[in-house]
């Protein structure tokens, strides 16, 4: 009997210290870990240079002449051993008209480029490429670590149990390119990110395996 009562008073302990935790539990360790289960996959300004398009990318002279930031951006990650660029022709839609060909810069990721790439999106395109800018694609200079500062009370909403969570987004295992000062002239989010932990809300939503983003299940 009184062994049986020693392992309740250790069982109690833990659940005390862990707070017995299930994924379906209301905390802030299974919020995190839903909020960073979305970081792990989609890439966002938090961590990522994400104004940038799926590879590869081309610009036209024209693009180049009224783009000049964008350009000077992927030259900047040219110099970094990121991109590759050479001078292509491309298939460029004409208005009212049929296709032309014109000259090009165009531009690939390296082997370097691939490891820090990544594409949320890959698997619902086909193998044509196409122009993505500003979507669910990013070179990461960061591996993202959610910390939750606090959340609502559950509560029903539109058929669900959800909650709106309040994090920061601190920035671990930093690339040295990111450090660089051209590119982080080139893209002045970089400089900001590291230099202070972005906070951010996002709703959370209670489903049969536990708490998920809710940008995950649409």
């Amino acid at each position: 009997m009184q062994k049986f009562i020693g392992v309740g008073l250790v069982a109690f302990i833990c659940c005390s210290i862990t707070g017995c935790d299930n994924a379906k539990s209301v905390s802030k360790a299974n919020f995190a870990k839903a909020i960073q289960k979305y970081y792990n996959q989609v890439p966002t300004s938090d961590y990522c240079l994400t104004r940038i398009d799926v590879f590869p990318a081309s610009m036209d002279e024209d693009q180049q002449h009224y783009e000049t930031s964008k350009l000077k951006a992927y030259e900047t990650l040219v110099a970094t051993g990121l991109l590759t660029v050479k001078e292509d022709l491309v298939k460029k839609q004409t208005f009212l008209g049929p296709e032309k060909q014109v000259k090009a810069k165009v531009f690939d990721l390296t082997a370097k480029g691939k490891q820090y790439y990544k594409d949320a999106d890959a698997a619902k395109r086909s193998s044509t490429k196409q122009s993505f800018f500003g979507g669910n694609v990013g070179l990461c200079y960061a591996e993202p670590k959610v910390e939750i500062i606090n959340y609502t009370e559950p509560a029903d909403a539109g058929g669900v149990k959800m909650s709106e969570v309040k994090f920061k987004v601190n920035l671990t295992h930093v690339a040295d390119w990111a450090k660089d000062k051209k590119v982080q002239e080139a893209f002045p989010t970089i400089a900001e990110n590291l230099k202070q932990a972005q906070e951010d809300r996002a709703p959370v939503i209670l489903t049969s395996e536990g708490w998920v983003h809710a940008s995950l299940l649409k």
